[in-house]
């Protein structure tokens, strides 16, 4: 769907010498408008599109809707020299020039942004001269000044004085220049008349244009072609002849003979537009006729001086003013004809619209009554109260070329005459009509009148007899609820049908029957309840109706064909006000969102606005109307607008589109430096901190026919996913954009996005120093270093750990090793323990039953025969159970001591025990026994010996050592205790003179060996005693061994420590 928008212009008649005249309106721009001054002295269009004006106070710059002021007082612009401007100038190469008092030239750089000074450099300061104007010819720029002409110099970059070689060009004062076909200039001077430069043959002649006042001033020409030049003098125009220097009044522009013609200038459609100073305005059409522009042509403000006069690239007309602004003539505007109050319409407000038989115009206003307008004189007349009963006129519907009906609001209807304009009214008070709130009427035949009353329904009012044929029409079977009698609109079909639509409802209704078409009387949404505006019948004969709910189409049998709204989607939820179709299968659709034209073929839409305001409470309902010309008529709250179908096709361009201005944390910058070298316009990139996180640009879409239609949108590459569309708003703000490369595109379009223009910039936000590529590089290098030292320091942990694992893996290998040994060996331990256990026990069990044998045996023989055993028998037998028992306590006594010992549960406690004490001791305990074999038991052991054991254990040591000793001796032997000292320990020996012990058998004396056999010698004990002994001794810290020969005896050496 495309978007079409159209811009008004008046339409605009004069009545100046009864001629018509081309219509044409001027837009004004003052100071409101965001001009810095009023007092506009010269105007220019650059390169890129822009106006350029040079003003008393400052320079300005304009797009079409935005003025730019460069003003000496702002911080930005400190190379601007001055304010007050005399002219400014486009060269050929695009630059721009300024031009003021006292030789003051300046020179636009738009790259910078800034203004260059070319201003005069001369020894004294009476020859600078004021700088008039620029004018350019075959390259080369001249500057016009109260001392004569200056040429540009482009290899000095200066200004010097031309044509000096003429006497006559020494201080005058030029202000216009032009230069014929034949390559010869003309000068037009302020008192010297016209200067005449010969180029071919460098000669100067001096034509003194004079009237009866004296000569005149000569500030402008126009060339019309290469054999006629108007000169614009301070009284009229004159018409040079360049090849035969004829000069002659123009007998063309008498009206205007006796003003200052300032400026000249001839459109690219033959208009010859021409300045005055305080006469305003002029210009002579193509079509021959020369009139004035008149205040209503210029929103009331009038144009009284003249300045000087511009048509830009698209035929546009500027004129700069003395006091009155900027007025803009913008030939594409005037496809829209825009009848208002400043043309003379007596309301703003249009509610119907019909014509006479001559083609004038009757418009209908609400509040002010008719006005009549002639297509080609403008106003006419106009018909008011008293003159007819009501100035809210609704709706007219003509009985014949020059008989109209009119209905009003609260005043009934009325006749008028076009003619001679008499008015007949009908009312409640002079008929029976019943409600004189009527707001639409429409013929049934030739001499019926339906009346659509607001709260009565419909009437039928006969016209020959002026009274009403029904008070109101199919009472029975229509109009049964309040809402169905409000009337909004009648239309009689090409059939003869009425269609008959009220609020809430559409009837059809014929001769013979009636049809409820569309009903929104019973519609569910209380909150957006269904209201019918206006219904009209199409090319094909269909009823179009419209709501505030779309566009509905029946077919004249009052069948729905189709639903407009689901094809255009702007139709939803719209109020259609007025709608109008034309023959070429077109539906003009008036709503609140604009003017939408639907083409019924090809199903295709677009929309237009009339008028900057266009939108909303804009247009009027069912105020539309189509003249016998073809162009159609639309009633709105701002007037009447007009225009031909066909004609709204004209298409809206930019004329160029860029950047602006830059702004950083929404100030804006000059450029010039380091980071914003060349301005915005010019930039391929830009390159920004990272602190300036605030920043925004603006843009200028130059556009001088439809400057409020332009819409933008923009996407920030790298950023943004979708463009982001921003109506008309020129200027784009961006927060916190993380530092990275973007580009941003921005694109503008009138009508269709399909032909935006689009501009690009590239952006580059610069990170901080942490966020650089040379800092990540060092980062990663570090970050790599360290990575790659925890890795050698992991590896060599690693092998360390390796290493010590396999160190660890070994020992404990070898520790596994070392337990399996010493496992095995305690097995061996264990079994030999066992083995040992098993034959400790044997022994002791058969040394207990051999001593209880006898033990038993002796007793029961006491017992049995006591009284017949001789009293020495007894003593005998006595004896022998006492060594039994004596026997058997010491087995048990060395079975509990080696049990204990066994088991480590026995306790070591050693003292300072005196030696000869505990051998003592033993002597005493074996003394009986010794004595019995005759045996000599001596203790030599000096008194003075002390030693530090634990004095039970070592007893008990040297008591089963002393009774082996007297087991082993033989009858009158000797068993001795002696001790001997050294430095840190004593040594006892326990001796006899018994058989003595085998070698061998010394090796096996303090261990039991289980694999012997049980057989043992005779007296030969168990050894426990001795393996007890032996242990006692060790865990007193002491050592025993064994020294013996055979047949000569034994020897126990005890070695003891002395102290702890």
């Amino acid at each position: 769907m495309n978007r079409i928008i159209i811009f008004v212009v008046f339409w605009l008649v004069s009545l100046n010498s009864g001629n018509a005249q081309f219509f044409c309106n001027f837009q004004n721009y003052a100071r409101h408008d965001g001009l810095s001054d009023e007092f506009i002295f010269s105007l220019s269009q650059d390169t890129t599109g822009y106006i350029w004006m040079a003003t008393s106070y400052g320079i300005n710059r304009f797009d079409g809707l935005l003025f730019h002021s460069f003003i000496k007082s702002e911080h930005q612009y400190q190379s601007v020299l001055r304010n007050d401007f005399n002219c400014v100038f486009t060269d050929s190469k695009g630059r721009i020039w300024f031009g003021s008092h006292n030789g003051t030239i300046m020179m636009y750089n738009q790259e910078k942004d800034q203004f260059q000074n070319v201003s005069l450099d001369f020894e004294y300061h009476l020859e600078y001269p004021s700088i008039s104007r620029f004018y350019e010819s075959h390259n080369k720029l001249y500057a016009l000044t109260s001392h004569g002409v200056l040429l540009y110099n482009e290899q000095s970059g200066t200004f010097n004085f031309a044509f000096q070689e003429f006497p006559v060009f020494k201080q005058i004062h030029v202000i216009s220049m032009i230069q014929d076909d034949a390559g010869n200039f003309w000068f037009g001077t302020a008192k010297s008349g016209l200067l005449y430069v010969d180029a071919q043959q460098k000669t100067v002649k001096v034509f003194p244009i004079q009237d009866e006042l004296g000569i005149l001033r000569i500030p402008s020409f126009c060339k019309i072609n290469k054999n006629l030049i108007y000169i614009g003098t301070s009284r009229g125009i004159y018409e040079l002849q360049p090849s035969n220097h004829i000069i002659v009044k123009s007998t063309y522009f008498n009206t205007v003979e006796q003003n200052y013609i300032s400026s000249i200038v001839r459109d690219s459609s033959h208009n010859i537009w021409i300045g005055t100073n305080y006469n305003g305005l002029w210009v002579y059409d193509a079509n021959n006729l020369f009139y004035k522009i008149e205040d209503y042509q210029t929103e009331g403000i009038k144009i009284a001086s003249v300045n000087a006069i511009l048509c830009d690239k698209e035929n546009s007309i500027w004129v700069a003013t003395q006091g009155n602004g900027l007025f803009l003539y913008n030939p594409s505007k005037n496809k829209v004809q825009h009848t208002s109050m400043e043309v003379g319409l007596a309301h703003k407000v249009v509610s119907a619209i019909t014509e006479d038989g001559n083609g004038n115009l009757w418009i209908g206003t609400d509040g002010c009554g008719i006005s009549i307008f002639s297509p080609y004189y403008g106003y006419l007349s106009e018909i008011q109260t008293p003159y007819i009963p009501s100035n809210s006129v609704l709706a007219f519907a003509k009985r014949t070329e020059n008989e109209v009906w009119a209905c009003m609001w609260a005043s009934g209807i009325m006749k008028i005459d076009m003619i001679t304009k008499r008015v007949t009214p009908y009312n409640l008070s002079q008929t029976e009509i019943t409600n004189n709130l009527v707001k639409t009427i429409c013929f049934y035949d030739a001499n019926t009148l339906w009346v659509g009353t607001y709260g009565n329904g419909v009437q039928e009012f006969d016209i020959p007899s002026g009274q009403l044929k029904r008070k109101i029409i199919a009472l029975d079977t229509l109009f049964k609820t309040d809402r169905q009698k409000f009337i909004n609109q009648i239309i009689r079909d090409r059939n003869g049908a009425m269609w008959v639509a009220s609020l809430r409802t559409v009837y059809k209704i014929t001769a013979n029957n009636s049809l409820l078409v569309l009903n929104f009387d019973n519609d569910k949404l209380s909150f957006f309840p269904g209201y019918v505006h206006t219904l009209t019948e199409d090319f094909a004969g269909n009823i179009v109706i419209g709501t505030n709910r779309g566009l509905f189409v029946y077919s004249n049998q009052g069948e729905l064909l189709e639903e407009l709204s689901k094809t255009i989607p702007e139709l939803q939820g719209t109020e259609v006000l007025s709608l109008h179709c034309s023959a070429n299968k077109q539906y003009w659709i008036a709503t609140n969102n604009g003017l939408i034209v639907y083409d019924v073929s090809t199903k295709k839409y677009e929309i237009y606005y009339v008028d900057n305001y266009s939108k909303g409470n804009f247009y009027t309902s069912r105020a539309v109307y189509q003249d016998t010309q073809g162009r159609t008529h639309w009633g709105t709250m701002n007037g009447l607008y007009s225009f031909y179908p066909n004609s709204m096709q004209q298409k809206h361009s930019i004329l160029q589109f860029l950047f602006s201005d830059l702004f950083i944390s929404y100030q804006k910058q000059s450029p010039n430096t380091d980071w914003y070298p060349t301005h915005i316009s010019q930039l391929k990139e830009l390159t920004i901190s990272y602190k300036q996180n605030i920043w925004g640009v603006s843009f200028d879409a130059i556009c001088y026919n439809a400057p409020d239609a332009v819409v933008f949108s923009y996407k920030l590459e790298g950023f943004d996913r979708d463009w982001n569309t921003i109506g008309n708003k020129r200027e784009i703000t961006f927060t916190n954009i993380p530092p990275g490369r973007y580009v941003l595109f921005v694109k503008a379009w009138i009508n269709n996005q399909d032909e935006a223009k689009v501009i690009q910039l590239s952006v580059h936000i610069l990170p901080p120093w942490w966020k650089t590529w040379w800092f990540k590089i060092l980062l990663l290098l570090f970050i790599t270093a360290i990575l790659y030292g925890i890795y050698y320091i992991r590896i060599y942990t690693l092998k360390s750990q390796k290493e010590k694992l396999e160190a660890e893996v070994k020992r404990q290998t070898q520790s596994i090793i070392e337990q399996k040994k010493y496992i095995e060996e305690q097995n061996v331990e264990l079994q030999q323990a066992n083995d040992t256990k098993n034959y400790l026990f044997s022994i002791v069990a058969h040394d207990l039953r051999n001593s209880f044998t006898s033990l038993h045996g002796f007793s029961e023989l006491l017992h049995e025969e006591y009284e017949t055993i001789q009293e020495k028998e007894k003593r005998n037998y006595i004896a022998l159970i006492t060594q039994s028992a004596t026997v058997i306590y010491n087995l048990l006594e060395n079975l509990l001591s080696w049990s204990r010992s066994q088991t480590r549960s026995i306790q070591c406690n050693p003292e300072m025990c005196q030696l000869y004490l505990l051998a003592d001791r033993v002597v005493e305990l074996y003394a009986l026994a010794a004595q019995e074999k005759q045996i000599q038991l001596c203790n030599t052991i000096p008194k003075d010996l002390y030693v530090f054991v634990d004095k039970e254990m070592l007893i008990t040591a040297m008591r089963n050592i002393c009774n082996n000793a007297i087991k082993f001796t033989p009858n009158n032997g000797k068993v001795c205790f002696e001790a001997v000292e050294t430095h840190t320990y004593i040594t006892v020996t326990i001796s006899d003179n018994g058989a003595g012990i085998s070698p061998e058998e010394i090796q096996t004396l303090f261990t039991i060996k289980p694999s012997q056999s049980y057989k043992r010698k005779k007296n030969q004990g168990s050894g426990l005693g001795l393996i007890v002994s032996k242990e006692f001794i060790e865990k007193n810290n002491g050592t025993i061994w064994v020294t013996s020969q055979i047949g000569v005896g034994s020897t126990f050496h005890i070695q003891l420590p002395k102290q702890g």
